[in-house]
C-alpha cells in the first residue's frame, strides 16, 4: 500500500527500474514488422525489375521473329517448288536409255517399223528381219534371261512371212512391257546391280 509522506508526493511501493513487457513486446513486434516489410518490399522490387527484363526479351524475340516471317514464308515457298521440281524430276521416264536397251538386244538384220511406248511402260515393237532364224534370235533377245531384266512378259502378236518378186521376209509384232526400274529415272545402277 502506498504511504503519504507529503500530501503532494506519492510514493510507489514497486521497483521504479522495472520495464514493463507490454511496451517491450510491441516495440519488438514493431520492429519485426518493419524488417518483415522492407524485406517484401525488396522482394516485389526485385520481381518487378525481373518482369521489366522478361518482358524486354520477349518484345525483343518478337520482334525479331516478326522479322523472320517473310524469310519464312519465302523458305515455305521455294520448298514447295523444290517438291514439285523433285517430284517432276523422280518421275521422269529414261526413254534414251529405253532406246539404248533396244538398240543393245536387238539384231543388226532387223528393221524396225514401228515403236510405240506408254509412259506406264507397255511397248508395242513391229519390226521385219531377212528369216525365222534372225526372227528367233530377236525373241530369245527379248524373253532370255538378260532381256527379261529390261523387258517382261514378251508376246509375239503376229509373225507372218512375206514374199515378193525379189526375195522374202519375216514381218512380226512384239506387245512387251518394260520393268520399272528401266522406265524410271535414277534408277538404272539398280538395274546393273541385277544384271550382274
Amino acid at each position: 500500500m502506498a504511504t503519504y509522506t507529503d500530501p503532494t508526493t506519492i510514493i510507489s511501493t514497486s521497483k521504479p527500474d522495472a520495464v514493463q513487457a507490454g511496451p517491450l513486446i510491441l516495440v519488438l513486434g514493431g520492429i519485426i514488422a518493419l524488417v518483415f516489410a522492407g524485406f517484401f518490399f525488396l522482394q516485389i522490387s526485385s520481381a518487378k525489375s525481373e518482369d521489366t527484363t522478361v518482358l524486354a526479351q520477349i518484345g525483343t524475340a518478337q520482334k525479331n521473329l516478326d522479322d523472320l516471317k517473310p524469310t519464312a514464308v519465302q523458305l515455305a515457298s521455294i520448298t514447295a517448288e523444290a517438291k514439285g521440281l523433285h517430284s517432276i524430276f523422280d518421275t521422269q521416264k529414261r526413254w534414251p536409255a529405253v532406246l539404248d536397251k533396244f538398240a543393245e538386244r536387238l539384231e543388226k538384220d532387223m528393221a524396225v517399223t514401228s515403236l510405240q511406248m506408254s509412259d506406264t511402260g507397255g511397248v508395242t515393237l513391229a519390226g521385219q528381219v531377212p528369216d525365222y532364224e534372225t526372227y528367233a534370235k530377236v525373241f530369245q533377245a527379248l524373253t532370255d534371261a538378260g532381256g527379261q531384266t529390261y523387258f517382261s512378259s514378251a508376246k509375239p502378236a503376229v509373225v507372218t512371212k512375206i514374199t515378193t518378186a525379189t526375195g522374202s521376209y519375216i514381218t512380226f509384232t512384239f506387245t512387251l512391257n518394260l520393268q520399272p526400274l528401266v522406265l524410271n529415272k535414277g534408277s538404272l545402277k539398280e538395274v546393273k546391280e541385277v544384271t550382274k
